[in-house]
């Protein structure tokens, strides 16, 4: 569990994760941590990246104001292989030169989004706020609505 801590300023080059990278078999729990002004440069993550094989719970964060240089996924880039629970979190002003500005899930079971504001992203070449969640396949639980892009959706 990585609780109440701050992650900010960090750049790489050509690895994934500006603020955070996190690779793990277990289960991952991020809360109340700000992840903010972070880059990445030819890669994904700007401010936040975790590939795991457990389920991933993202409660009560900021993440705000980081970059995917001539990359993708510049606020969250998630690839959980279980359960992705993601609620009460902030997602903004992050952007990325090709996709995902905002939030990148690929590879879950089961995802759970819930009370979270998830604004002002911009991928600069496709979807702005929320990429990945049309090719899942798997279950997608939500409030009524999802703003991906400029598009908005309704979810059963």
């Amino acid at each position: 569990m990585i609780d109440g801590l701050t992650f900010q300023n960090g750049n790489v080059i050509g690895t994934q994760g500006g603020g955070l990278a996190i690779r793990t078999d277990g289960n991952t729990l991020i809360t109340n941590c700000v992840i903010a002004n972070n880059q990445v440069t030819t890669s994904a993550g700007g401010g936040l990246f975790i590939y795991g094989q457990g389920d991933i719970t993202l409660n009560n964060n900021i993440i705000s104001n980081n970059n995917a240089l001539n990359g993708s996924n510049a606020g969250v880039s998630i690839s959980p292989r279980k359960t992705l629970i993601v609620s009460n979190n902030t997602i903004r002003d992050n952007i990325a030169t090709y996709s995902a500005g905002g939030f990148f899930v690929a590879d879950a079971e089961e995802i759970y989004l819930d009370n979270n504001i998830i604004i002002a992203n911009v991928g600069e070449d496709d979807a702005g706020a929320l990429q990945g969640l049309d090719d899942i396949g798997r279950d997608l639980v939500a409030g009524p609505r999802i703003t991906q892009g400029a598009e908005e959706k309704e979810v059963a």
